[in-house]
């Protein structure tokens, strides 16, 4: 009993973490969906929930309820917290969460998702699919936030689509594809005035979104795990330079704390399959 109630308490902590990630701009719900070892079960579920048998179903619905009510109380509750502490610990956050991707990586390793001793045809293969990830996050530098001002429920749907899509990739951020659509500061202020009209249309088209691109993604992982987490890493490597906010011109003193506060996500990152 008390097993089963810390392995729910586990999972909603995950959710957090991941609804937590999705309010920053640039963090990937993803990245801790994989770096926390739920990712490949977040996937079949949102993939195959349709199609399940009813005692899968029931699996896949205990699971991801609580994923959806973690990150719903951090989304809900800590939004206007976390929107606060970003524009004024804007270079501790994102020093972290660096660190944190950075010392969750040889994880990946560890779990035999990559296989190092294979043909050089493979290993030409996975550095491909790899190179192919790490550039992705770091194209979308490049496009401009869009000043798009018409907030219709048609427009939030879409945006929605397109942006809990990028969400479960491990390296893109739904926030900074909403700051690219221009979307996120009536969602973000739909989330604090808690307009629940706006919020259900964008969540439509988000569910629509997940179904979509989940399918693709858990059928590449079931058959090509190498190329998959080779892709996965290179997006997990591109979203920190993305998200690097650049060396401050400061006192030495800051710097040394950004290092230490790097040097702890590191540390918590290599940390991480204590909460498999």
């Amino acid at each position: 009993m008390f097993i089963n109630l810390f392995n729910y308490c586990k999972i909603i902590f995950i959710g957090m973490l991941m609804g937590i990630a999705n309010i920053i701009p640039g963090v990937s719900g993803g990245t801790i969906a994989v770096v926390t070892g739920v990712y490949d079960n977040l996937i079949e579920s949102i993939s195959q929930f349709l199609t399940a048998s009813f005692k899968d179903k029931r699996k896949y619905s205990i699971f991801l309820l609580q994923i959806i009510f973690g990150a719903g109380i951090s989304i809900i509750l800590l939004s206007k917290l976390i929107d606060n502490a970003f524009k004024h610990y804007n270079y501790q956050i994102l020093f972290f969460f660096i660190g944190l991707i950075i010392g969750s990586i040889p994880l990946l390793l560890k779990e035999n998702k990559i296989i190092l001793t294979i043909s050089n045809y493979k290993k030409i293969l996975s550095l491909l699919w790899f190179m192919i990830g790490l550039v992705i996050p770091m194209l979308l530098i490049f496009l401009p936030e869009s000043n798009y001002d018409n907030n219709s429920m048609i427009y939030l749907s879409v945006s929605g689509f397109i942006a809990a899509a990028a969400m479960i990739l491990p390296g893109l951020s739904g926030s900074l594809m909403f700051l690219i659509l221009g979307t996120y500061k009536p969602i973000i202020t739909a989330i604090n005035d808690l307009n629940f009209i706006l919020i259900f249309n964008v969540a439509i088209g988000g569910i629509f979104g997940l179904i979509t691109l989940s399918r693709l993604i858990n059928y590449c992982i079931k058959n090509f795990v190498q190329y998959s987490y080779c892709f996965i890493i290179g997006l997990m490597i591109g979203s920190c330079i993305n998200i690097w906010p650049g060396i401050p011109q400061t006192n030495t003193l800051f710097l040394f704390v950004l290092l230490m506060i790097s040097c702890l996500g590191i540390i918590v990152g290599m940390n991480l399959d204590r909460l498999k």
